[in-house]
């Protein structure tokens, strides 16, 4: 009787376990594309005419896999689909919540690498805002996008090819792609690449900029960046301006870095601050916090909303990435953590503030 009860406990729990499989291959596209990948690894190496699509897959994961580390999901589309066809030139079709890049097989995966990223970073990420940033920063942003991908998800071998014979004729023929490109491999990071500055600027196409010209736009957009990359060298203690306000632009940083301090003293100061930014005006608060703050940087966005001073959009968790002899691994855990102010007088934000002191909310 005891071996039957442990018998039937067993299939139970393969069962629960085959459900368990069944429902993630369902819902969630990123693990169904990982097991047919590791599906077709094993078919190629007993069907070699089967490598195309195995090589094909793996491209296709490479670039959805950095989409769903990232931080693009939930930018613009979430996926992409990959397919060899016979136009020699790569083209981009953007469908309600994918992408699908239909390219020539060059019969070279480098060639085929190449032209799969770019053609992913060009067209498929915030295509609508990219008259905005202008040429050289739509150029910096779409091929650090395509080193990032190559080097954190394919080969850092092969991102030291893209550097030389993709990269540096780039860098010849505009001034201050170099340059660009150094910051935003800073921004990457610390996180905020992708999360803030590409975030950002994909509301560009959507926001109103009456008045405003195409230069103006250009250059509100490379401020940004700048302020940006204080942000990311800031140093430990350091005091530097965390909000920009701009015409296109218009968020503050909080930057939760002490654990000693809201051990001490509570969530207190952080909401202070979040009073502060709505006052001068922000639309968006970006909280971030890393390693043992990411739950106290919850807690802060959890009480600045129960308060009804802000809207959670987004929180995300994330590993910073590092670099190891020139291999990219996995670093400390960090939150970017993406609110919405809402619009009050200055009426109504004497008596948030009011009601705050008294752990009391009020409707927006």
């Amino acid at each position: 009787m005891v071996a039957i009860t442990i018998a039937l406990s067993i299939l139970l729990l393969l069962a629960m376990v085959v459900i368990g499989f069944l429902i993630r291959m369902q819902r969630d596209p990123h693990f169904r594309g990982q097991i047919r990948l590791k599906f077709l690894r094993q078919v190629s190496k007993a069907r070699p005419e089967r490598r195309v699509e195995f090589i094909v897959e793996d491209l296709k994961m490479s670039i959805n896999d950095f989409i769903y580390d990232s931080g693009l999901a939930g930018i613009g589309r979430d996926l992409v689909e990959l397919k060899l066809v016979s136009p020699e030139k790569a083209k981009v079709l953007l469908d309600d919540n994918k992408i699908v890049i239909k390219m020539a097989d060059q019969h070279d995966s480098w060639e085929n690498l190449v032209t799969a990223v770019l053609a992913y970073t060009q067209k498929g990420v915030i295509p609508e805002s990219k008259p905005y940033l202008g040429e050289e920063l739509s150029k910096a942003m779409d091929h650090t996008l395509a080193e990032l991908i190559i080097a954190r998800k394919v080969d850092p071998e092969l991102a030291a090819r893209f550097y030389r014979e993709i990269l540096i004729p780039v860098f010849k023929n505009y001034d201050n792609i170099k340059e660009l490109r150094k910051k935003m491999i800073k921004l990457d990071f610390v996180g905020i690449f992708t999360r803030i500055m590409i975030r950002e600027f994909s509301y560009l196409s959507i926001r109103q900029w009456e008045g405003l010209t195409g230069k103006e736009m250009n250059q509100e957009c490379k401020r940004f960046l700048d302020f940006l990359y204080r942000v990311a060298m800031r140093e430990r203690g350091e005091e530097i301006e965390m909000g920009f306000q701009g015409n296109l632009m218009n968020i503050f940083i909080l930057l939760i870095a002490k654990p000693e301090k809201f051990r001490r003293e509570g969530a207190s100061p952080y909401i202070r601050a979040v009073k502060v930014a709505i006052s001068q005006g922000f639309d968006y608060i970006y909280i971030l916090a890393g390693k043992e703050n990411i739950d106290y940087a919850k807690y802060v966005a959890q009480r600045a909303q129960r308060a009804n001073l802000v809207m959670v959009e987004i929180e995300q968790e994330f590993k910073t990435p590092r670099k190891v002899e020139g291999r990219y691994i996995e670093g400390p855990p960090a939150i970017c953590i993406v609110t919405k102010v809402y619009k009050r007088t200055p009426k109504e934000m004497k008596e948030t503030s009011a009601l705050i002191r008294k752990g009391e909310t009020i409707t927006p």
